[in-house]
């Protein structure tokens, strides 16, 4: 599963988010679900997108219940005007579905019409 959530600037005039704020951002999320991860720590990793830059980590689910998935991928990235977030699950044997939608945020483009 791939879940893709932009974030537009709540006003024209506000800023992005700079690098370090959305790192920030996603060590945040890191540490929202570290208690439940096989990972003792959780490594953040830079994603350099075609218009702005990003984070994400990956992480081992210790006990995923029933129908639950056992990887979890979530990220930010910059794309043009606005912030993207996204979340990949996936169990095992699907690593090609992490590494497609890593490329696919990595190429993520803004048109403003």
């Amino acid at each position: 599963m791939v879940v893709i959530s932009p974030i537009w600037p709540s006003k024209q005039d506000i800023p992005l988010t700079e690098e370090e704020g959305i790192r920030q951002l996603v060590l945040q999320s890191a540490d929202l679900v570290e208690t439940r991860s096989v990972e003792k720590k959780i490594e953040l990793k830079k994603l350099e997108g075609a218009s702005g830059p990003g984070y994400y980590f990956s992480v081992t689910d210790r006990e995923p219940g029933p129908g639950e998935y056992r990887y979890l991928t979530k990220g930010m990235v910059r794309v043009s005007k606005l912030l993207v977030g996204f979340t990949i699950l996936t169990n095992d044997g699907q690593e090609h579905i992490v590494k497609n939608a890593i490329a696919m945020v990595k190429s993520a483009a803004h048109v403003d019409k």
